[in-house]
């Protein structure tokens, strides 16, 4: 029996695909990371600094 194999394109087209059918918001997706307590700190330090570089426009 031949063997096939799944190029690394493949893999990618299937991954985008699953991710445009589960299409979350902005909203909740944000929402997801602040209740994870692995990426809470990191998104809060981005959020305040991007917060400071606004301000000082």
């Amino acid at each position: 029996a031949e063997k096939k194999f799944r190029t690394e394109t493949d893999i990618s087209v299937e991954a985008l695909t699953m991710a445009t059918e589960n299409r979350w918001s902005l909203s909740e997706i944000q929402k997801a990371q602040l209740e994870d307590p692995d990426i809470r700190p990191i998104l809060k330090m981005k959020l305040n600094s991007a917060d400071r570089h606004l301000g000082k426009k």
